[in-house]
């Protein structure tokens, strides 16, 4: 069964923390913070598809 709002709502989060770069040291370089971000949505996915696929059931 899939479960897209799971799935996304588990990316959001933490594309969120990633988006709250600005505030670490050195946010305010733009290097620094889209490197962030594409790091931060990356790894969002990856967690995403790490917890979603054991509430599946699907081996």
């Amino acid at each position: 069964m899939a479960r897209p709002a799971l799935f996304w709502a588990s990316v959001a989060v933490v594309t969120a923390g990633a988006v709250a770069s600005p505030l670490l040291p050195d946010g305010h370089i733009p290097v620094v913070f889209f490197e962030r971000l594409l790091c931060g949505a990356a790894g969002a996915l990856v967690l995403a598809a790490a917890v979603f696929r054991p509430l599946t059931g699907n081996t």
